[in-house]
């Protein structure tokens, strides 16, 4: 049934998702160059158009894979009044993480969100690399000093948009092998955020801790080992000046590891409980 459900959700998202939003992209930047649209005015079209392709790929987690979606925003946070652009940072376990970081901002009234991701999704990364080179998101190269000034220039242009921007701090997916200092999380690394900060000042940073109650997939072709899984991905809202982002994400990650250990071992008890019955 696991294996059913992943291969209809594959055929339903090459059908009705992949291919139509790469025609539209292409039509989107044909007519671009054939009528000489504004770039900023092309940038947010196409990021538009990824926020509503976005909602397909959510239902596909959600009816086809029974994926278990859970999203908590702050106590008192209002989608409909408090629509400012902000600044996400999460834990990443899994490239359906992009996914779900969009669908999180559609949650908070938001609807354009640029990307901090590895270079190689430049090139390999299909109409998702292609939608977020059209918004002039940052790719970058782990360890690569100069790319810096790559996030600094997309975190410039999202804030004159008006659109969010969203970074994973520990540059790669989360494997317990990899871990160091913590048990589910990997050490966040603070240079790319406080360029971002630094770029965006006064945006309010929302802290997304995703947690996947079995291993992660790690792309959509690979979405049998999601199939029937939870999701939960719980919103904090933060405010913090550049010289503050080290210290601030060592405590914040430190509280994400805490928040996943006390997490999956009350999944841990529930599973229990249940094969008891």
């Amino acid at each position: 049934m696991r294996h059913l459900r992943a291969a209809v959700a594959l055929l339903l998202f090459v059908l009705f998702v992949y291919v139509p939003a790469a025609i539209y992209m292409r039509g989107l930047i044909g007519w671009a160059a054939v009528v000489g649209t504004p770039r900023h005015r092309h940038r947010r079209r196409a990021g538009r158009w990824r926020a509503l392709w976005n909602r397909p790929i959510i239902w596909l987690l959600r009816y086809v894979l029974g994926v278990r979606l859970t999203i908590r925003v702050p106590p008192g946070f209002n989608a409909v009044t408090q629509t400012r652009p902000v600044i996400f940072v999460a834990n990443h376990r899994s490239t359906l993480d992009i996914f779900v970081i969009n669908e999180v901002a559609r949650h908070m009234g938001l609807r354009d969100v640029r990307w901090v991701l590895k270079k190689p999704l430049r090139r390999r990364g299909g109409i998702i690399g292609r939608s977020c080179n059209e918004t002039e998101c940052a790719f970058v190269q782990r360890g690569h000093t100069l790319d810096f000034a790559e996030v600094e220039r997309a975190a410039l242009t999202a804030r004159a948009d008006g659109a969010s921007l969203s970074i994973f701090p520990e540059g790669t997916r989360f494997r317990p092998h990899r871990a160091r200092t913590f048990q589910h999380v990997l050490d966040p690394r603070p240079n790319g955020l406080r360029h971002v900060v630094e770029a965006m000042p006064g945006y309010a940073i929302a802290s997304v801790t995703l947690n996947w109650d079995t291993g992660a997939a790690r792309t959509i072709l690979d979405n049998a080992s999601i199939s029937g899984s939870s999701l939960v991905a719980d919103v904090s809202l933060h405010r913090i000046r550049p010289d503050q982002v080290e210290t601030w994400l060592a405590t914040e990650w430190a509280a994400k590891d805490r928040r996943l250990s006390s997490e999956t071992r009350q999944i841990d008890q529930d599973v229990q409980v249940a094969q008891a019955q």
